[in-house]
């Protein structure tokens, strides 16, 4: 029943709309059967565990984000664009006999990439030449 809601509210509107319909919802793996006063007190107990549980997992998860924030811990795939792959973009871009796929299919990349790279190389260049005026 934990996997059927997220709050313990939306667990009851579920319910509610269940048997607004004419119909019980039954639980098999856990013998609960919300047309007796039992089922539904045990729906509701289950509910109420359910979004504790859901709530201390958010928690935690809260505080080990922060913890690695602070310890400067880069979440998520690495870059794909470094600056070896931004050097290696702007030598073939400087070259006029390579061609944009001709890079791309050697460097293992997409245009994308490519164009991504060749802009970050730019702005690296216009930032060096701004920092030396």
């Amino acid at each position: 029943l934990d996997r059927l809601a997220r709050s313990q509210l939306h667990l009851l509107q579920i319910v509610e709309e269940v048997e607004a319909k004419g119909a019980k919802l039954v639980s098999v793996m856990d013998n609960i059967d919300t047309s007796t006063a039992t089922g539904k007190m045990v729906v509701g107990v289950l509910a109420v565990l359910a979004e504790f549980e859901r709530n201390l997992l958010l928690e935690r998860s809260a505080a080990g984000r922060a913890i690695a924030r602070q310890r400067q811990i880069r979440f998520g795939r690495p870059p794909k664009i470094t600056e070896a792959l931004i050097r290696q973009v702007m030598l073939a871009h400087d070259d006029p006999n390579t061609t944009v796929p001709e890079t791309c299919r050697v460097l293992g990349i997409s245009k994308s990439s490519y164009y991504a790279a060749l802009r970050a190389g730019q702005r690296s260049a216009m930032e060096a030449v701004e920092a030396a005026a």
